[in-house]
């Protein structure tokens, strides 16, 4: 079965958006399918991560980075206190 070019597109797409956050960030993936559900992500569109941060002295604190699967774009999320 071929690949057609968007397929290819969205991996080559997937593997800079990737290499560019692991380059920036410490990332641990969000692969739990209820935690993604509990964000309010859908897996099938993005992918979460979670940043590692040592200099975050709030308890609980937590930062999340989300990739869009088609278009690369990034953003950032926070949570906790």
């Amino acid at each position: 079965m071929n690949e057609s070019d968007l397929d290819i597109d969205l991996r080559i797409a997937e593997r800079r958006a990737r290499a560019w956050l692991a380059q920036r960030f410490e990332l641990v993936p969000v692969e739990d399918t209820q935690d993604l559900a509990l964000y309010g992500f859908d897996p099938t569109a993005e992918w979460l991560f979670c940043v590692h941060d040592p200099n975050e002295l709030r308890v609980g604190a937590a930062r999340y980075v989300s990739v869009n699967r088609t278009t690369g774009q990034v953003r950032d999320h926070y949570c906790g206190e």
